[in-house]
């Protein structure tokens, strides 16, 4: 007796009529998106149809159940079924890429903790959730984009909840451990949960948003990427008030609000004070409201930078001690506020480095790399290292040889912070970036929304002050420059320059040509080597993406722009030692 399946049902071989019939049924049968395998183009393809799509990823709105029953949408519809909760159903194209591996089209609503710590399965999902919460982030809401005009796809309240479910269940196996301290603190950072604060991407977003349309935005872009402070908000507002009368100024004015958000001072005490009075710990209460006092008494940013590093470093150290899930991710909360005042009042110590003690910058680069470490960004082991490395600088006289050895060594933590993030990231990112490419800038993004963005600066100005003192020769064409050229990514090269046209993206070059780029460059075709325009550091886009390839980069000022230019289409050397 053979048995056939048809449409869940068993059909017992009992003649051959009822053969041929089933035969039939499943040749006539439609075959859906949902049933088609799709290449990896196609499904590309659908993901940016849905980004126009009015429904985005949703074929309607339906009630799911707690039962399991999934009905139409009308008042009350699972009040027999246990409840249940309203939201949009995926269509046939999301449900066939989610099918393929690609967890596109989360509705938070809908996750129990078992989907995210089960398995290896569960870990990709969670890294996968991220990488959408951040596209979502930065390419304006992306297949999300028009759901908030269907009424009904996704309620904000349900999805709230979802968040703070899929939050309190990694406080538990296997995500609690120290290794996975990034993975909780990014989640915190991406899932929106009811925690409102100003964000760092929003604001680097906008100034690339403005510079696609209007050229001329592209210097002061670059400073807010590179070197943020306070007074962006009021440049770009000096900006737009001399551009002409028929453009469009408003979307300068949001930035420059959102710029304001970002330095606005919040009442962190307040914060830290009422954790204090609920978490399980004595010592961790006790910790809490020291820096809470602190913060509360002082308004210097020197103090505010060195108790709020101080304090993320030992909320990673104690989270699992507060208590339950829902005190861990308070904790953790926390830590996000902190992580918002290092910013602000680094971004203030970052533009004294210049003109204070080198004993001073170095203390200060010290209370960043905490920073860092309470961050996630970094594991205790290369705390300890980059701590001990600046006490040899601090407590003894060292020869400039010294100095400068020591300072190259500080120069490893950007590599070691990229390292982690693609240790976590790495492959959840390549799988994804295969159907939507933006993906790929995931990684640069995370970095420089970190305290890495402080201490690259305070480094770069130590390193620069070495470099003068050591009086290191620099060569433009044959003819000693003083100023104006810096190593990024050292290496030796040689190729044809070449300037990349305005507005076009890194992708396509030549790969014989030694690029000029700006900084901003977020993405890279493999080329021979690569002269940054403007402020660029260890941070920059270009930097992240000339580490990663290996190629050679240095910084070039705007006072050397022309005789660069007089030069462009002939062959050139690119020597930049590491040094």
């Amino acid at each position: 007796m053979a048995v056939f399946y048809l449409d869940n049902q068993f059909l017992v071989k009992n003649g051959r009529t009822r053969l041929v019939v089933a035969l039939l049924l499943l040749m006539l049968a439609p075959v859906s998106a949902a049933q088609r395998v799709p290449d990896q183009e196609m499904m590309s393809r659908w993901l940016q149809d849905m980004k126009t799509d009015a429904k985005g990823p949703f074929e309607r709105i339906m009630w799911f159940c707690n039962d399991g029953e999934v009905l139409p949408p009308k008042p009350y519809a699972c009040a027999s079924h246990g409840g249940g909760i309203q939201h949009g159903e995926l269509n046939d194209r999301a449900r066939a890429i989610r099918g393929a591996g690609y967890y596109v089209a989360n509705v938070l609503a809908e996750f129990d903790p078992p989907d995210i710590t089960v398995a290896v399965e569960g870990r990709e999902r969670l890294q996968q959730i991220l990488l959408e919460r951040y596209l979502i982030a930065i390419d304006g809401g992306w297949i999300f984009r028009h759901v908030g005009q269907y009424r009904g796809a996704l309620q904000i309240e349900d999805e709230i909840a979802g968040a703070r479910r899929i939050l309190m269940a990694l406080s538990g196996p296997p995500f609690a451990g120290q290794s996975d301290f990034l993975l909780r603190r990014d989640a915190t950072r991406l899932l929106a949960h009811g925690l409102d604060l100003p964000s760092l991407t929003d604001v680097r977003q906008r100034s690339t948003e403005l510079v696609e349309g209007d050229q001329g935005f592209e210097p002061l872009r670059n400073k807010i990427h590179g070197q943020p402070d306070a007074m962006d908000a009021e440049r770009v507002r000096a900006y737009a008030l001399g551009r002409p009368a028929d453009v469009r100024t408003m979307d300068y004015e949001r930035l420059a609000m959102a710029i304001d958000q970002l330095y606005l001072r919040r009442n962190i005490s307040d914060q830290l004070s009422l954790l204090a009075d609920r978490v399980k710990s004595r010592l961790v209460a006790s910790r809490l409201r020291v820096g809470a006092e602190a913060l509360a008494a002082h308004l210097d940013p020197e103090t505010r930078f060195d108790v709020s590093s101080d304090l993320l470093a030992f909320i990673r150290n104690s989270v699992a001690e507060a208590g339950g899930a829902e005190l861990q991710l308070a904790l953790l909360d926390v830590g996000s506020s902190l992580e918002l005042e290092v910013f602000r009042a680094g971004t203030t110590l970052v533009a004294r480095v210049p003109h204070v003690g080198r004993s001073r910058g170095l203390f200060w680069l010290n209370m960043s790399s905490a920073a860092l470490y309470g961050s996630g960004m970094i594991s205790e082991r290369q705390w300890f290292a980059i701590q001990a490395s600046i006490r040899r600088l601090i407590k003894r006289e060292v020869s400039l040889a010294e100095y400068r050895e020591e300072l190259r060594y500080l120069s490893r933590m950007p590599s070691w912070a990229s390292r982690w993030q693609q240790f976590h990231y790495g492959a959840a990112i390549e799988h994804l970036a295969a159907i939507e490419p933006l993906v790929r800038n995931f990684l640069a993004e995370q970095l420089r929304s970190s305290p890495l963005v402080i201490y690259s600066n305070i480094l770069d100005t130590l390193l620069q002050d070495a470099n003068t003192l050591a009086r290191i020769p620099h060569q433009l064409f044959g003819k000693t420059a003083g100023v104006g050229l810096r190593k990024l990514n050292p290496g030796l090269t040689r190729g044809i320059l070449r300037q990349s046209p305005p507005g076009r993206s890194g992708l396509g070059l030549e790969r014989d040509g030694v690029y000029l780029l700006p900084a901003t460059t977020a993405e890279l075709s493999p080329v021979a080597g690569i002269l940054t325009l403007g402020e660029g550091n260890a941070l920059s886009h270009v930097q992240i993406l000339a580490n990663n390839l290996g190629i050679p980069n240095v910084a070039v000022d705007h006072s050397l722009l022309i005789p660069i230019q007089q030069k462009l289409n002939r062959p050139v050397v690119l020597a930049a030692s590491p040094g």
